[in-house]
């Protein structure tokens, strides 16, 4: 929710690589699954308020950045090998 480039309710820059990524037909998802993201850190596991959009869903309303944001209090460093484990599993066909 707290974004270190971009003020704007919407974050245009998400949304951009987004669409940009699925008009070329990559495939594209917002956040990490929630298994890998529950993977990568046990204490999330009890936690409801997680978002799972499935690739190429996009949010409802780009300018409510809590329809497609994780809260802080997910740690960077779980979101980021939640993010490897779902690619690498992506690249050998899982």
């Amino acid at each position: 929710l707290e974004d270190h480039v971009q003020v704007a309710a919407d974050h245009p820059h998400i949304r951009q690589a987004f669409e940009g990524w699925q008009s070329a037909g990559a495939p594209v998802k917002l956040n990490p699954g929630l298994s890998y993201l529950r993977a990568a850190d046990s204490t999330l596991a009890a936690r409801a308020d997680l978002l799972d959009l499935a690739f190429g869903e996009s949010p409802n309303d780009w300018s409510d950045a809590s329809s497609f944001c994780l809260p802080e209090v997910v740690s960077t460093d779980a979101i980021q090998l939640a993010a490897v484990w779902q690619m690498a599993d992506r690249a050998r066909g899982r």
